[in-house]
C-alpha cells in the first residue's frame, strides 16, 4: 500500500510537471509566434515606408531632370533671342549707314551743283 501511494504521488507529480512543461512550451511558442508576427508587421511597415520613400525620391529625380530640360530649352531660346537682337541691331546700323551715305551724297551733290551754278 505504501508503495502504491508513493507511485500515485510520483504519477501526480509527473503529470503536474508535464503540465507545467507543456504550459512553458506553449508560452514559449506563443512568445516566438508573437515576435515573428510583430517582425512581419514591422517588415510590412518598412516595405511601405521604403516604397513611399522610393516614390518620393523618383519624383524628385524626375523633377530635377525636367528642370534641367527646361533650363536647356530656356538657354537655347535666349541664344536665339540674342541672335535676333544682334541681327536686328546689325540691320539698323546698316540702314543708318545707308541713310547717312544717302544724305552725305545728297549734300555733296548740292555742293557740286551749287559750285557749278555759282561758276
Amino acid at each position: 500500500r505504501r508503495r502504491a501511494r508513493a507511485k500515485a504521488e510520483q504519477r501526480r507529480r509527473m503529470t503536474r510537471l508535464e503540465a507545467a512543461w507543456r504550459q512553458k512550451r506553449r508560452a514559449r511558442a506563443f512568445i516566438a509566434w508573437k515576435g515573428a508576427w510583430e517582425a512581419a508587421k514591422d517588415w510590412e511597415m518598412q516595405k511601405r515606408q521604403a516604397s513611399a520613400h522610393y516614390q518620393q525620391t523618383m519624383a524628385r529625380a524626375l523633377l530635377r531632370e525636367w528642370r534641367k530640360v527646361c533650363e536647356v530649352i530656356a538657354w537655347s531660346q535666349m541664344r536665339e533671342a540674342q541672335k535676333m537682337r544682334s541681327n536686328a541691331h546689325r540691320a539698323l546700323v546698316e540702314w543708318r549707314e545707308l541713310a547717312f551715305r544717302a544724305t552725305d551724297l545728297e549734300r555733296r551733290r548740292r555742293l557740286i551743283v551749287g559750285q557749278r551754278y555759282a561758276g
